[in-house]
């Protein structure tokens, strides 16, 4: 099975930057990427690892699902 869309996370990613008004720096800086890394997602050139995209649902409060576009619900499931 094919791994996610570069295209539906780029632009799950740049509705919710353009929601809290974040630059590409001020994203790299809160999750700890480099501004061109972040500029790469949004460009569709680069996905992030598991780990990025974990960490850029944490920050966002979304869920992994939302990010790569495949349920257009932002919230987590909490279990347990």
């Amino acid at each position: 099975e094919a791994m996610f869309s570069k295209e539906n996370f780029a632009q799950r990613l740049k509705l919710l930057m353009q929601a809290q008004n974040l630059t590409h720096q001020a994203m790299a800086d809160s999750i700890g990427i480099s501004r061109s890394a972040v500029s790469q997602y949004l460009s569709c050139v680069n996905r992030p690892s598991i780990d990025h995209l974990m960490t850029i649902g944490r920050y966002f409060d979304v869920s992994l699902d939302f990010l790569v576009g495949e349920t257009d619900e932002p919230k987590r499931n909490c279990l347990g």
